[in-house]
């Protein structure tokens, strides 16, 4: 997974998710504008599941996701903070991100 791309995703669905556009449809809107891979690939199939009425935690752990995102977006939605909890995330995966580039490097 491309942790640069990832955190991208994650800040764009917290801002959408502050504006009050739901889940489902953020995540459609986003993934339309992403390049064809595993990660589009998942998240289409995670919108599509959330969708068709799965709760979250079921369409989180079908997917082939970090356990650490899928936990900390089932906390962030039984909070009430999302958006909050994707900013977090998002900073995580920009740091590992980062990391990741210096250790090639």
């Amino acid at each position: 997974m491309n942790h640069d791309e990832f955190a991208f995703f994650n800040q764009q669905l917290a801002s959408m998710l502050r504006d009050g556009i739901p889940l489902e449809g953020a995540i459609k809107q986003l993934c339309a504008g992403m390049r064809q891979g595993p990660l589009r690939a998942e998240l289409g199939l995670l919108e599509a599941d959330l969708a068709s009425g799965t709760p979250l935690a079921t369409a989180l752990a079908r997917r082939k996701l970090p356990e650490f995102y899928s936990r900390m977006v089932e906390l962030g939605a039984r909070s009430n903070d999302l958006p909050g909890v994707l900013t977090l995330l998002a900073d995580h995966y920009q740091r590992a991100h980062a990391l990741w580039v210096r250790l090639k490097g």
